[in-house]
């Protein structure tokens, strides 16, 4: 297992299957929007933030995208709550996932480990599914039961064990038997979807999508 810098460096938060968008201002051709309750952030068009992203600003009106559905707000009808159904930020009908690109031009997707659900980084510079110690507890996984060994990551060589988990559900798609590293710190700070993953789809990038299509 791999863990590259950079992924280990971004942070992120969990995140449900619904979004909730409440519009806060348009000013000009830029929105300011509250996601999920988080502080309101200034999207321009194309920009993406917790899977939600703004497609357009005109005649005092925002259209967003969240998870393929297509919504308008405008000051007079500023709130959205997605269905939660396909997952947020992401498109998929049990054989595709789409996911749009966020901060920095990284991919996060959603990912349930053992009934957990987190918030993960996609990250083909990693070889298996990576989780911190912390997620490990969270999802009900005792380290110590998997085969110990040491990776190097930015905070030097640290211990890892590795598990196999009976199901991973990726952006809500299942998945059985994944080898997942869990490293003996705190480190990644978010799930990295690994090669392991990634690996039982095709990858195709459009822009500032990320189009991955289920092999097996």
């Amino acid at each position: 297992m791999r863990l590259t810098l950079a992924a280990l460096l971004m942070l992120t938060s969990l995140a449900a299957n619904a979004v909730e968008l409440n519009l806060v201002a348009i000013m000009g051709d830029k929105a300011m929007v509250e996601i999920d309750g988080s502080k309101p952030k200034l999207l321009a068009a194309g920009q993406s933030a917790n899977g939600a992203k703004l497609v357009s600003v005109a005649g005092g009106t925002a259209v967003f995208d969240v998870g393929g559905q297509k919504k308008t707000l405008s000051m007079d009808s500023r709130s959205f709550k997605s269905s939660g159904a396909p997952a947020a930020g992401e498109e998929g009908n049990g054989k595709q996932i789409i996911l749009f690109a966020e901060g920095g031009g990284h991919f996060y997707a959603n990912i349930t480990i053992n009934g957990m659900p987190f918030r993960g980084l996609i990250d083909t510079g990693a070889t298996t599914l990576a989780i911190s110690g912390v997620n490990a507890k969270q999802a009900s996984i005792d380290p110590k039961q998997g085969t110990p060994g040491y990776v190097r990551t930015a905070a030097g060589v640290v211990p890892f064990y590795k598990v196999v988990v009976n199901e991973v559900k990726f952006a809500g798609i299942p998945l059985y038997n994944v080898e997942t590293g869990v490293s003996g710190d705190g480190s990644p700070h978010v799930p990295l979807i690994g090669m392991n993953i990634l690996g039982r789809f095709v990858m195709e990038r459009d822009g500032d999508k990320l189009i991955l299509t289920k092999r097996y």
